[in-house]
């Protein structure tokens, strides 16, 4: 269940944009929302002469802090009013990630709800720097949400058809009772999707030639796979959702899973932002990173954490030679 969901906000309208979102889903979870904005400290420079005049006023500070305070109280007002959600303002200082998180794990929140840009609008080619900083670092849920130059009015976020991106490892599995909850509260249907991607494999020391599966083991993997997907099916059929699988063998994971969603345009994509590198891997994993990038649907990812692995949710299915990304 939600209790406490954050929306980190920084004075932008594009920042504002994941706030319906948030509200749609506290309403139906009788969840609080939190809008958190971080005041950045002035920076406290001056000439580097004995004579030198400051550069820096204190009451300048004061004054970009009160102004903070001022539109998040206005920010949390307006999406309060008539929404039936309780929507409490709360405004930090210090670095804007760090800060972000530490607050998350004091109040134990849920789930993180924010916009993919902020200040830099929709300009930048990339996922804002705060947005990707929170998804790096985070120990919860994060709903990623794109967005538009027009508002997005109340109740209309509709999540109500949810991909989960799999890739047979028990760390993209960890993303799935997050997903089986937004689902429940939307009375959603859920789509499993793997991707099997063929690539050689060494069969011998690093001297000799690798070898390639052969028909034979391509047959064995693909039934593997789809067996493996039909199991979580089931379970998630079995718990009340509506559930079907999607299977998809393509030389770039990445690239399949793109043109899997521009076709099928699902409400929300669920997915681990690691999967077989697991959490050694210092940067989101690829697959993830460029989902996230490229694809126009609202994202919902969580950071693995072997310490949530105590035994396998799922049945473990043998790979046979492919390596599957998702």
């Amino acid at each position: 269940m939600f209790h406490t969901i954050l929306v980190p906000v920084d004075g932008s309208p594009f920042s504002e944009q994941a706030i319906p979102a948030a509200l749609d889903i506290a309403r139906l979870a009788g969840a609080t929302v939190e809008l958190v904005r971080v005041h950045v400290p002035l920076f406290n420079a001056s000439f580097p002469t004995e004579a030198a005049v400051p550069i820096y006023d204190p009451a300048w500070e004061k004054d970009s802090l009160e102004l903070s305070r001022k539109w998040l109280n206005q920010a949390a007002a307006r999406a309060g009013a008539g929404s039936g959600v309780t929507v409490a303002p709360v405004l930090l200082e210090g670095d804007v990630v760090e800060s972000l998180q530490e607050h998350a794990s004091t109040v134990d929140a849920d789930l993180i709800v924010m916009s993919t840009h902020g200040r830099g609008g929709m300009s930048r080619a990339w996922i804002g720097s705060v947005a990707d900083g929170v998804v790096r670092s985070a120990e919860r849920p994060v709903m990623l949400v794109r967005p538009d130059r027009k508002p997005v009015p109340a109740g209309g976020s509709g999540l109500r058809t949810v991909a989960i991106l799999l890739d047979g490892s028990p760390f993209s599995e960890q993303i799935v009772e997050p997903a089986l909850e937004v689902a429940r509260l939307f009375g959603g249907s859920i789509t499993l999707v793997r991707v099997l991607t063929p690539t050689s494999l060494p069969v011998s020391p690093p001297a000799m030639p690798l070898a390639f599966p052969d028909a034979g083991d391509l047959e064995r993997l693909t039934t593997d796979a789809r067996r493996y997907l039909d199991e979580i099916a089931n379970r998630l059929t079995m718990r009340g959702f509506t559930t079907d699988t999607v299977l998809l063998e393509h030389p770039s994971p990445a690239r399949a899973l793109l043109e899997w969603l521009e076709q099928r345009q699902p409400d929300l994509v669920a997915m681990a932002t690691h999967g077989r590198g697991g959490v050694a891997r210092l940067m989101i994993g690829s697959v993830a990173d460029k989902v996230m990038r490229v694809s126009g649907q609202t994202v919902l990812v969580m950071r693995p954490s072997t310490a949530r692995i105590v035994t396998p949710q799922f049945a473990r299915l043998p790979d046979r030679g492919l390596r599957v990304l998702a």
